[in-house]
C-alpha cells in the first residue's frame, strides 16, 4: 500500500518543470515510519492535482490499481503554473466564471469574501487560498504555497538538448524533416504577443522557426525564417511554444554561440542555464545546517549571535590567499611588472598585502611576474621568478599584489597553487572567503529580512550535500551495466556522454566524465575496483550509482547490509583519495519484461532506501533519479536499462544535481 501511495504522489506532484518535455524532476519523497513526507530542494516548485490524487487514493484504496494505470500517470503531462494576478472573492475582480481556461494558470485570494460564481456551490475565500484551473474548472486550494520564485536565464537556447538530424522546412508550412547534417533546437516555452531576438545564426542560410501551442501542435501559417542576424521577431497570439533549424547541413559543426533571448535585439552571447530559486517564499525546504564560510552574493555570512556587539568579532581569512575562482584569463604580468593583454595567460585577482611584510608564492611552475600595486592600483614595483617556493618582500607603499597564475604552456592553473603570509611555504590548503567569529551576544533577525534585495534564507531552508570542488574538471562514475551505457542506441546518448557534453556547454570548461561502470557486477565488485579507478583518473568527483544489481532477485544479488557496508566503504575511499562523492538512486524496473524479469522491485526500493539513509547520514549529495523517474516505464529499453530517452532523462537529472553547487 505504501508503495503505490508513494507512486500516486511521484505521479501526480510535479516538481521544477523541464523547459523541453515538463516532466517530473527534483523531487524527494522519503517513505517514514508515519507515512510519507515531501521536501524540496532549490529551484523546486509544486503543482497539485487534487482532483486526480484524490481518484488515485481511491483506486489504490480499492485494490484496482493497474502496471497500466501506473504507467498512464507517470507519462501523464500537467501543465507548468502561471500566476495570473490577485482575485477578489467579495467582488469577483477579474470577473471569473465556473469554466476555467488554460491549464495551470491560478490566482491568489487578495480579499475575501464568499460567492458561487467559481464553484457553483457557495465557498468562503480567505487571504492566501489559490484558485488553480485544470483547463475545465477552477479548484480552491486553501492556503498552500505553489512555490518559490523560478528565474530562467537569458539564453532560452539549450545547445546540449538539440534534435539531431531534424529541421524546419523552408517551404513554410513548418513542418518538420529530417536529414543528415541538421539540428532543431528543442522545444522551448515562450509568450504569446512577446517579442524575441535569435542570434548567432551563420548568415546567409535560410533557417526556419514553427510556432506550436501548448499540446505541441502547428500554428497554421505561423512558420517564419530569416537568412541574417540578429532577427527579431513577434510570438503568434495563439502559440506557446518554438522550435526552430538550429544548424544547417552546410554547418560545420553546431554554432557555438546561438542565443534565444526575449526583446527586440540582441545582446552579449551568455551560455543557456537552467532555472534557479531566486527567492524564498514559502514551502517546506530540507533541513540543512551551512558550512562554515558559506557566502550570499560573494559576502561572508555571519549567525545571529555574531551581529551585536561587533566590537568582539574576529575575522577569520584563509592561510591561502590565491583565489582561482577570481582570475581573469588572456591576461599576465610582463617580465617589466605591467598588466597586458597575454593569449593564453591568466592573472589572479588584486589581493591585498601589507606593506614591509615577506609572503611566499608555491606550487607552480614556470617564469611568472608578480606586480606590486598602491592603494589606487597604481604599479609600485614588481618581481619576476622561475623558482619556488619564491619568498618576497612587499614594497612598504603597496597596498596589493597581483600575479601571473598561468602561463600559456599550461593547460589548467595549478591545483596547488598558494599565496600564504611568511618566508617559507607550508603545506597546502585550499582557499576560502573570510568569515566572522566569535563569542557576541545572539539577536532574532526579523521575519522577511533581505540581503541584496533577496530574502535571506535559514537553515531549515536549504538543501543537503557535500559542494563540490571549485573549478572541477574530471568526474568518475561507478555503477553497473547502467553506467557503462547499455541501452543506449550510440555512444554519444549515453548518459554519460550526455552528462559530459551539458556540463561542459553550462560551465564554460571542459567536463570530463570517465566510465567506471561494471556490467553485470554487483556494489562489492565497485568496492573492489575502486581503489585502481582513483588511482588511475585522479578525478575530483565521484559519481556513485546505486548498483541495481544488488537487486537482483537472485544469488547473484546482495543484501541490505552489504550494500550499505559497500557504499560506506566507497563514500570512505572517495574521500580518503580527496574527491567528492555524488550518490544516485536505481530508476524504474520493469519486472514483468525483458532483463527486468531477473530483478527484485521491492529490493530496488529498499536499496534506494539505504542510500538515501547514507545520504542523510553523512552529508552526502544526493540525486534521487528513484523518485524523478517514478515507474515511468517508457525510459526503459528492456525492463532495466534506460532506452536514449531513458539516459537523457538520468544526464538531465544529474546534470541539475551537480549545477545546484
Amino acid at each position: 500500500m505504501r508503495r503505490y501511495l508513494l507512486l500516486a504522489l511521484a505521479a501526480l506532484i510535479t516538481v521544477g518543470v523541464n523547459a523541453q518535455s515538463k516532466r517530473i524532476a527534483y523531487m524527494s519523497v522519503t517513505p517514514d515510519g508515519g507515512g510519507l513526507s515531501l521536501t524540496l530542494s532549490t529551484g523546486e516548485a509544486v503543482v497539485y492535482n487534487f482532483t486526480a490524487l484524490q481518484t488515485a487514493i481511491s483506486n489504490i484504496s480499492s485494490g484496482t490499481v493497474s502496471p497500466a494505470e501506473r504507467i498512464a500517470w507517470n507519462a501523464k503531462t500537467i501543465a507548468p503554473q502561471t500566476f495570473k494576478g490577485g482575485w477578489n472573492a467579495s467582488t469577483n475582480s477579474p470577473a471569473l466564471s465556473a469554466t476555467a481556461t488554460t491549464q495551470g494558470d491560478y490566482y491568489e485570494v487578495t480579499t475575501s469574501g464568499t460567492t458561487s460564481v467559481v464553484s457553483g456551490t457557495s465557498t468562503v475565500y480567505s487571504v492566501g487560498d489559490k484558485l488553480l484551473s485544470n483547463g475545465t474548472t477552477w479548484t480552491r486550494i486553501a492556503g498552500v504555497t505553489l512555490g518559490t520564485t523560478i528565474e530562467q536565464g537569458k539564453n532560452l537556447f539549450n545547445v546540449a538538448a538539440v534534435q539531431t538530424g531534424k529541421y524546419v522546412s523552408n517551404s513554410g508550412d513548418g513542418s518538420i524533416g529530417t536529414a543528415t547534417g541538421f539540428n532543431l533546437s528543442p522545444v522551448i516555452p515562450v509568450s504569446p504577443g512577446a517579442t524575441y531576438t535569435l542570434s548567432g545564426l551563420t548568415n546567409g542560410l535560410q533557417y526556419s522557426i514553427r510556432f506550436e501551442n501548448a499540446s505541441g501542435t502547428y500554428v497554421a501559417g505561423s512558420a517564419i525564417s530569416s537568412t541574417s542576424f540578429p532577427f527579431s521577431f513577434s510570438v503568434p497570439a495563439s502559440a506557446a511554444q518554438l522550435v526552430f533549424t538550429c544548424k544547417f547541413n552546410s554547418d560545420a559543426t553546431q554554432p557555438a554561440l546561438v542565443q534565444l533571448e526575449l526583446g527586440s535585439s540582441a545582446t552579449a552571447f551568455t551560455a543557456y542555464r537552467a532555472p534557479v530559486v531566486t527567492g524564498v517564499q514559502g514551502g517546506a525546504l530540507k533541513a540543512a545546517e551551512l558550512f562554515p564560510n558559506s557566502t550570499m552574493n560573494g559576502k561572508a555570512l555571519v549567525t545571529a549571535d555574531q551581529i551585536a556587539n561587533v566590537s568582539t568579532l574576529s575575522f577569520v581569512s584563509p592561510k591561502n590567499l590565491f583565489n582561482p575562482a577570481s582570475v581573469t584569463a588572456n591576461s599576465a604580468v610582463s617580465t617589466g611588472g605591467d598588466i597586458g593583454t597575454f593569449s593564453g595567460f591568466t592573472i589572479s585577482d588584486y589581493i591585498p598585502v601589507t606593506g614591509g611584510a615577506v609572503y611566499t608564492l608555491s606550487g607552480t611552475t614556470g617564469q611568472k611576474a608578480i606586480q606590486f600595486a598602491s592603494a589606487a592600483k597604481a604599479k609600485v614595483g614588481f618581481a619576476v621568478t622561475s623558482t619556488y617556493p619564491f619568498s618576497f618582500t612587499v614594497p612598504a607603499t603597496a597596498t596589493y599584489l597581483i600575479f601571473t597564475a598561468k602561463r600559456s604552456d599550461e593547460s589548467v592553473i595549478s591545483s596547488t597553487l598558494m599565496l600564504e603570509a611568511g618566508s617559507s611555504a607550508t603545506t597546502y590548503e585550499a582557499y576560502f572567503t573570510p568569515y566572522v567569529s566569535g563569542p557576541v551576544q545572539a539577536i532574532q533577525l526579523a521575519a522577511g529580512t533581505k540581503m541584496a534585495g533577496k530574502t535571506v534564507a535559514t537553515t531549515d531552508q536549504l538543501p543537503t550535500g557535500t559542494p563540490l570542488p571549485i573549478n572541477y574538471t574530471k568526474i568518475l562514475a561507478v555503477g553497473s551495466s547502467i553506467t557503462d551505457g547499455v541501452g543506449a542506441s550510440a555512444d554519444s546518448l549515453k548518459y554519460r556522454n550526455v552528462l559530459q557534453a551539458t556540463l561542459t556547454a553550462v560551465l564554460g570548461r571542459s567536463i570530463t566524465v570517465v566510465n567506471g561502470g561494471l556490467s553485470g557486477q554487483n556494489s562489492s565488485a565497485n568496492l573492489s575496483a575502486l581503489p585502481s579507478q582513483l588511482a588511475a583518473n585522479n578525478p575530483q568527483v565521484v559519481l556513485i550509482e546505486a548498483n541495481i544489481n544488488d537487486a537482483k532477485s537472485t544469488t547473484a544479488g546482495v543484501g541490505r547490509s552489504t550494500s550499505e557496508s559497500n557504499l560506506n566503504s566507497m563514500i570512505d575511499l572517495v574521500i580518503a583519495a580527496g574527491a567528492v562523492p555524488v550518490l544516485w538512486t536505481a530508476g524504474p524496473l520493469d519486472v514483468t519484461t525483458g532483463t527486468g524479469g531477473a530483478f527484485s522491485d521491492t529490493k530496488r526500493l529498499q536499496l534506494n532506501a539505504t542510500v538515501r539513509k547514507i545520504a542523510a547520514a553523512r552529508n552526502i549529495r544526493l540525486i534521487d533519479i528513484g523518485v524523478h523517474s517514478a515507474y515511468n516505464f517508457l525510459l526503459l529499453a528492456d525492463g532495466l536499462h534506460g532506452n536514449d530517452r531513458g539516459h537523457r532523462f538520468n544526464a538531465e537529472c544529474l546534470a541539475s544535481g551537480f549545477l545546484r553547487n
